[in-house]
């Protein structure tokens, strides 16, 4: 497991966090031609539609389970 990512352009640091903090600068990333997971893509796109209202990013499946089913008021688990 990561604790700490550092995104490095033509040998410039652009950035250094948690993956959490990295990966919420979704559209930072991409003007560098970086993806991000796609579970989190898919709950950005949900945060965006105004379908889910949170500041977290999930960067597993397990994490965008959990706050969904938190979301619905459900038990769920990732399989």
């Amino acid at each position: 497991v990561c604790h700490r990512i550092c995104v490095i352009s033509d040998g410039t640091v652009v950035t250094v966090g948690t993956p959490a903090e990295v990966f919420g600068q979704a559209d930072r990333l991409r003007e560098l031609s970086l993806g991000i997971p796609t579970v989190t893509e898919a709950v950005r796109r949900l945060q965006a539609d105004g379908v889910v209202e949170t500041a977290g990013v999930p960067l597993s499946v397990a994490d965008a389970v959990e706050l969904l089913s938190q979301l619905l008021g459900q038990s769920v688990s990732a399989r």
